[in-house]
C-alpha cells in the first residue's frame, strides 16, 4: 500500500484530492520493485525525478507512459488512474 500524503509536481507541493490522505493498494510486483529503491531513504525523499533533478510534473509522467504504449503497440491506451 502506497499512502499518499501530499503530492509533489516539479516544485509544487500540495494536498491529496479533498485534502485527506490515502491509501492506495500496489500490486505485488511492483513492491517488490520499489521496497529496495525505498530502503534507507528519508520518509519525504523522493523517488521518482526528472532530469533536472525535480519530481516530474503531471503532464511528464502522463507524456511518457502515453510514448511507452504507444511503444509497445498497444491499441487500447490507459491512464495512470487506469
Amino acid at each position: 500500500i502506497i499512502r499518499v500524503r501530499r503530492t509533489l509536481s516539479e516544485d509544487e507541493e500540495e494536498r491529496p484530492k479533498g485534502d485527506k490522505d490515502r491509501s492506495v493498494p500496489i500490486v505485488p510486483q511492483l513492491a517488490r520493485i520499489l521496497e529496495p529503491a525505498l530502503t534507507g531513504r528519508a520518509p519525504d525523499a523522493r523517488l521518482v525525478l526528472n532530469s533536472r533533478g525535480k519530481s516530474p510534473t503531471r503532464q511528464q509522467v502522463l507524456g511518457r507512459w502515453v510514448s511507452l504504449q504507444e511503444r509497445r503497440g498497444q491499441t487500447r491506451v490507459w491512464s495512470v488512474h487506469a
